[in-house]
């Protein structure tokens, strides 16, 4: 919780909980805690494609996928608060600066949070964007 603490991001909706909670595992529609409570899942229904997945990318170790496979930004797992720690820490190394890391779960939200840091770094906010562009429709 020290990691979480200093790494990631105080945006994650997590944040909005009395006490932060840290999920171990999924099974089904069910998360589990570290202490083994069981939570049911409404929210990620559809990252439980576990049993459609032969051969996962070799950026994400098949027991990863079979222990916990995709939690949002407001819930909290070891693996995410490790990330965060390394790039955080690769960050301060490279650039010199210190920060925390937020997660997204879709491009729509990450490129809305950059166009906020833009925003807040140079104090503008004007910005231009293509009509029909999204999703490269035309």
């Amino acid at each position: 919780m020290d990691l979480e603490a200093k790494y990631c991001s105080w945006g994650d909706t997590v944040h909005y909980a009395e006490k932060l909670n840290v999920f171990k595992s999924a099974e089904g529609s069910y998360l589990y805690d570290r202490q083994g409570t069981e939570y049911l899942d409404l929210q990620m229904w559809y990252s439980r494609l576990i049993s459609v997945i032969e051969q996962p990318p070799e950026c994400c170790p098949k027991n990863q996928i079979d222990t916990l496979p995709q939690l949002a930004c407001q819930y909290l797992h070891e693996e995410k608060i490790q990330l965060a720690a390394k790039l955080a820490q690769k960050n301060e190394r490279t650039f010199e600066e210190k920060g925390r890391i937020h997660f997204n779960v879709g491009g729509s939200s990450a490129l809305e949070d950059s166009l906020k840091l833009v925003r807040n770094h140079t104090g503008r906010s004007l910005v231009f964007a293509f009509m029909g562009g999204y999703h490269g429709r035309h």
